[in-house]
């Protein structure tokens, strides 16, 4: 069993050099067109140098352990950012029903006092209603009650003058 584990990692690093040659031929700055753009020409550079710096990252194992590590952080780091993303969307969520359910309770509880004040408010038009007949029908049935009314709130202002 060792010896095919051995000879199946031989037979990767194998293919692995071919595709690196291939992709380095075709990438290599000295092997470019010479009618190509400066543009095009740092664009393939820099994906040479690219393919080189992957094979010299997977060609060593613990450099190849240390990229494995860091893509693994960076998606534990990304779920657990999307988890985060998540729960503060939940809570927004919570937090605006939460704010809806009182606005419903504020503006029932406004029409409530709105209708309590009208109420009062047509009991109080009555009632002066009512008092307003009552002075009538006095000012009618007794003339003089006026008068008397008129002479206690002089001698009440005559009482609350300072004597000088």
């Amino acid at each position: 069993m060792t010896y095919l584990v051995s000879h199946l990692l031989q037979l990767q690093k194998k293919v692995f050099r071919k595709a690196f040659r291939q992709k380095a031929l075709e990438t290599h700055p000295d092997k470019l067109s010479p009618y190509l753009s400066e543009v095009e020409k740092h664009a393939a550079e820099a994906r040479f140098h690219q393919i080189a710096s992957a094979v010299d990252t997977l060609g060593d194992p613990l450099k190849r352990k240390s990229y494995d590590a860091g893509l693994q952080a960076k998606a534990n780091f990304q779920l657990a950012q999307a988890q985060r993303t998540k729960e503060r969307q939940e809570w927004a969520r919570q937090q605006e029903e939460v704010h809806q359910a009182r606005m419903k309770e504020l503006r029932e509880r406004n029409v409530q006092i709105k209708a309590n004040l009208q109420n009062q408010v047509s009991a109080a038009r009555q009632k002066e209603e009512v008092l307003r007949k009552l002075l009538a029908d006095m000012d009618s049935l007794t003339p003089e009650w006026r008068l008397r009314k008129e002479l206690a709130e002089k001698r009440k202002a005559a009482r609350s003058q300072p004597s000088s």
